[in-house]
Protein backbone atom coordinates (compact mmCIF):
# COMPACT_ATOMS: atom_id res chain seq x y z
CA UNK A 1 0.00 0.00 0.00
CA UNK A 2 1.72 3.19 -1.20
CA UNK A 3 1.61 6.01 1.35
CA UNK A 4 4.73 7.98 0.47
CA UNK A 5 6.06 9.34 -2.82
CA UNK A 6 9.50 10.52 -3.87
CA UNK A 7 8.45 12.82 -6.72
CA UNK A 8 11.34 13.75 -9.01
CA UNK A 9 9.70 16.23 -11.36
CA UNK A 10 7.98 19.60 -11.46
CA UNK A 11 4.51 18.12 -10.98
CA UNK A 12 2.15 19.36 -8.27
CA UNK A 13 1.30 17.04 -5.41
CA UNK A 14 -2.06 15.90 -6.74
CA UNK A 15 -3.10 13.95 -3.63
CA UNK A 16 -1.70 15.75 -0.57
CA UNK A 17 -4.35 14.22 1.72
CA UNK A 18 -3.56 10.67 0.60
CA UNK A 19 0.24 10.65 0.23
CA UNK A 20 3.28 12.01 2.03
CA UNK A 21 5.42 13.64 -0.68
CA UNK A 22 9.13 14.37 -0.97
CA UNK A 23 9.68 16.64 -3.96
CA UNK A 24 12.78 17.13 -6.04
CA UNK A 25 11.73 19.64 -8.67
CA UNK A 26 15.18 20.90 -9.64
CA UNK A 27 16.60 17.70 -11.16
CA UNK A 28 16.16 17.38 -14.89
CA UNK A 29 17.00 14.34 -17.00
CA UNK A 30 20.00 16.07 -18.54
CA UNK A 31 23.72 15.36 -18.62
CA UNK A 32 24.69 18.46 -16.62
CA UNK A 33 22.41 17.83 -13.64
CA UNK A 34 23.81 16.47 -10.37
CA UNK A 35 21.58 13.78 -8.87
CA UNK A 36 24.00 13.03 -6.03
CA UNK A 37 23.06 16.17 -4.09
CA UNK A 38 19.67 14.55 -3.40
CA UNK A 39 20.78 11.04 -2.40
CA UNK A 40 21.07 11.57 1.36
CA UNK A 41 17.78 13.49 1.65
CA UNK A 42 15.96 10.79 -0.35
CA UNK A 43 17.48 8.10 1.87
CA UNK A 44 16.39 9.93 5.02
CA UNK A 45 12.83 10.49 3.74
CA UNK A 46 12.50 6.90 2.54
CA UNK A 47 13.85 5.37 5.76
CA UNK A 48 11.54 7.55 7.88
CA UNK A 49 8.56 6.81 5.63
CA UNK A 50 9.10 3.05 5.76
CA UNK A 51 9.37 3.25 9.56
CA UNK A 52 5.95 4.95 9.64
CA UNK A 53 4.43 2.18 7.52
CA UNK A 54 3.34 1.85 3.93
CA UNK A 55 5.32 1.61 0.74
CA UNK A 56 7.28 4.37 -0.99
CA UNK A 57 6.80 5.05 -4.70
CA UNK A 58 9.65 6.67 -6.63
CA UNK A 59 8.04 8.79 -9.36
CA UNK A 60 9.20 11.02 -12.22
CA UNK A 61 7.74 12.05 -15.57
CA UNK A 62 8.46 8.78 -17.38
CA UNK A 63 9.71 6.47 -14.64
CA UNK A 64 12.85 5.74 -16.62
CA UNK A 65 15.82 7.79 -15.44
CA UNK A 66 15.40 10.25 -12.56
CA UNK A 67 13.23 8.18 -10.22
CA UNK A 68 15.15 4.99 -10.91
CA UNK A 69 18.43 6.79 -10.19
CA UNK A 70 17.05 7.77 -6.77
CA UNK A 71 15.77 4.24 -6.14
CA UNK A 72 19.10 2.65 -7.07
CA UNK A 73 21.03 5.09 -4.85
CA UNK A 74 18.65 4.31 -1.99
CA UNK A 75 19.10 0.55 -2.38
CA UNK A 76 22.87 0.97 -2.44
CA UNK A 77 22.99 3.05 0.75
CA UNK A 78 20.21 1.44 2.79
CA UNK A 79 20.21 -2.15 1.64
CA UNK A 80 23.97 -2.27 1.05
CA UNK A 81 23.52 -3.49 -2.50
CA UNK A 82 26.15 -3.04 -5.18
CA UNK A 83 25.23 -0.76 -8.06
CA UNK A 84 24.85 -3.79 -10.31
CA UNK A 85 22.55 -5.61 -7.86
CA UNK A 86 20.50 -2.48 -7.15
CA UNK A 87 20.10 -1.81 -10.86
CA UNK A 88 19.16 -5.43 -11.58
CA UNK A 89 16.52 -5.42 -8.82
CA UNK A 90 15.08 -2.10 -9.99
CA UNK A 91 15.09 -3.25 -13.61
CA UNK A 92 13.36 -6.53 -12.68
CA UNK A 93 10.49 -4.54 -11.14
CA UNK A 94 10.37 -1.77 -13.74
CA UNK A 95 11.56 -2.96 -17.14
CA UNK A 96 12.07 0.57 -18.48
CA UNK A 97 14.35 1.61 -15.59
CA UNK A 98 17.37 3.14 -17.28
CA UNK A 99 19.32 6.03 -15.72
CA UNK A 100 20.85 8.33 -18.31
CA UNK A 101 24.59 8.06 -18.88
CA UNK A 102 25.44 10.99 -16.61
CA UNK A 103 23.32 9.62 -13.77
CA UNK A 104 24.94 6.20 -14.22
CA UNK A 105 28.38 7.82 -13.97
CA UNK A 106 27.22 9.53 -10.77
CA UNK A 107 25.94 6.19 -9.40
CA UNK A 108 29.31 4.59 -10.20
CA UNK A 109 31.04 7.36 -8.24
CA UNK A 110 28.50 6.98 -5.41
CA UNK A 111 29.24 3.25 -5.27
CA UNK A 112 32.97 4.06 -4.92
CA UNK A 113 32.18 6.52 -2.13
CA UNK A 114 30.07 3.93 -0.28
CA UNK A 115 32.84 1.36 -0.71
CA UNK A 116 35.41 3.78 0.69
CA UNK A 117 33.14 4.50 3.68
CA UNK A 118 32.71 0.77 4.32
CA UNK A 119 28.98 0.78 3.57
CA UNK A 120 29.58 -1.49 0.58
CA UNK A 121 32.13 -4.24 0.14
CA UNK A 122 34.67 -4.24 -2.63
CA UNK A 123 36.97 -1.74 -4.20
CA UNK A 124 35.98 -2.00 -7.85
CA UNK A 125 32.84 -0.67 -9.53
CA UNK A 126 30.24 -3.36 -10.12
CA UNK A 127 29.29 -1.71 -13.42
CA UNK A 128 31.78 0.01 -15.72
CA UNK A 129 30.57 2.95 -17.76
CA UNK A 130 31.76 1.18 -20.92
CA UNK A 131 29.45 -1.74 -20.08
CA UNK A 132 26.59 0.69 -19.51
CA UNK A 133 27.23 2.15 -22.95
CA UNK A 134 27.05 -1.36 -24.47
CA UNK A 135 23.76 -2.06 -22.67
CA UNK A 136 22.35 1.24 -23.90
CA UNK A 137 23.34 0.62 -27.51
CA UNK A 138 22.17 -2.98 -27.40
CA UNK A 139 25.56 -4.72 -27.72
CA UNK A 140 24.42 -7.51 -25.38
CA UNK A 141 26.41 -10.43 -26.80
CA UNK A 142 29.65 -9.05 -25.38
CA UNK A 143 28.07 -8.32 -22.00
CA UNK A 144 26.49 -11.74 -21.66
CA UNK A 145 29.90 -13.29 -22.24
CA UNK A 146 31.65 -10.93 -19.82
CA UNK A 147 29.14 -10.94 -16.97
CA UNK A 148 26.92 -13.95 -17.59
CA UNK A 149 23.90 -11.72 -17.20
CA UNK A 150 20.44 -12.08 -18.64
CA UNK A 151 19.54 -8.40 -18.89
CA UNK A 152 18.02 -7.31 -22.16
CA UNK A 153 19.13 -4.23 -24.00
CA UNK A 154 17.29 -1.01 -23.21
CA UNK A 155 15.56 -1.17 -26.58
CA UNK A 156 14.15 -4.63 -25.83
CA UNK A 157 13.11 -3.65 -22.31
CA UNK A 158 10.89 -0.76 -23.40
CA UNK A 159 8.25 -3.39 -24.20
CA UNK A 160 8.34 -4.71 -20.59
CA UNK A 161 5.59 -4.43 -18.01
CA UNK A 162 5.52 -1.75 -15.32
CA UNK A 163 5.49 -2.65 -11.67
CA UNK A 164 1.95 -2.85 -10.31
CA UNK A 165 2.44 -0.10 -7.71
CA UNK A 166 3.84 2.38 -10.21
CA UNK A 167 1.12 1.57 -12.75
CA UNK A 168 -1.62 2.09 -10.15
CA UNK A 169 -0.19 5.44 -9.08
CA UNK A 170 0.24 6.58 -12.69
CA UNK A 171 -3.36 5.66 -13.51
CA UNK A 172 -4.62 7.53 -10.47
CA UNK A 173 -2.56 10.56 -11.40
CA UNK A 174 -3.79 10.49 -15.02
CA UNK A 175 -7.44 10.38 -13.87
CA UNK A 176 -6.91 13.34 -11.55
CA UNK A 177 -5.35 15.39 -14.33
CA UNK A 178 -8.27 14.93 -16.73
Amino acid sequence: DIRHIVCVNEQNNEFPDQFNYFNIDTLEDQEDHDATVHFSAVKKFTDESLAKGGAVCFHCAAGISRSTTMMIAYLMASRRMSLFDAFQLTYSKRRVAWPNRSFMQQLIQYEAKLQKEGVLRGKQPSIALEDWDMWTTGDMQMLRKQHLITLESRHDSLKGADSKAYREYSEKLQKAMH
